[in-house]
């Protein structure tokens, strides 16, 4: 069976694309009043914690704390279209968000669950270090900052993340697997390959002890897509 690793990612895809033409962006100015109104409605002033299910699980490194949770209500999708990070404006990848099961399952009305990290800020650094992972996160439009309660073994945290948008013309709902499978086999951006953002996603919630068997079958899948085109 073929694995999905680095190696073979590289041997079949280029490292990243250039953008062709630019994506759109929301504006500084809006981007800095919604992380304001996000730590307004804080419970405490004691930092802020930051749930990661995608990247920032395993680009999050700026934090006093980390602790493996669970969100209720909410499934970690290929919900959104990527035209600025791992595919580009003129071909679209794929990458994760935060969707209500139904939205993302048509019929499908039952309560999912979400593995992800819960990262503390720290008071003295809050504004510096949100004002990073906002950038990140908010800054193409496609995503709606919410406050989630995380399960813990520590207990229960409140924590900003990050859940998709439908409204957003990003939003591609509930895409089919195989679909799927072709455009994190092909996708590529300025900012490297939709396969390597799953292969990275997929070994951080193993290094940290909560598989998610949705994006492993996906690793399978591509694996097998990419393993397929050779020579």
């Amino acid at each position: 069976m073929t694995i999905l690793t680095r190696a073979l990612i590289e041997a079949r895809l280029p490292l990243t694309v250039a953008a062709g033409a630019q994506p759109a962006t929301v504006p500084e100015a809006e981007l800095r009043r919604g992380m304001g109104r996000v730590l307004d409605e804080r419970r405490t002033t004691d930092g802020i914690w930051v749930f990661a299910y995608g990247a920032l699980i395993w680009t999050g490194d700026a934090n006093d704390a980390a602790r493996p949770g669970t969100v209720d209500g909410l499934v970690r999708r290929y919900c959104i279209w990527d035209n600025r990070n791992r595919g580009t404006v003129e071909q679209p990848a794929l990458t994760l968000g935060l969707a209500e099961t139904r939205s993302v399952c048509g019929w499908d009305r039952r309560p999912g669950a979400c593995g992800g990290v819960a990262y503390h800020l720290a008071e003295d650094t809050v504004q510096d270090t949100l004002w990073t992972v906002w950038k990140q996160e908010m800054s193409g439009g496609y995503y709606t900052a919410e406050w989630v309660d995380v399960a813990t073994e520590a207990g229960p945290v409140a924590a900003v993340t990050f859940v998709a948008d439908p409204r957003h013309p990003l939003y591609a709902g509930a895409v089919p697997e195989s679909e799927i499978v072709d455009l994190l086999a092909a996708g590529v951006g300025p900012g490297g390959t939709a396969a390597s953002y799953l292969l990275q996603t997929a070994d951080a919630l193993r290094g940290w002890g909560i598989p998610d068997p949705d994006l492993e079958q996906l690793e399978a899948a591509v694996a097998q897509r990419l393993g397929a085109a050779r020579g």
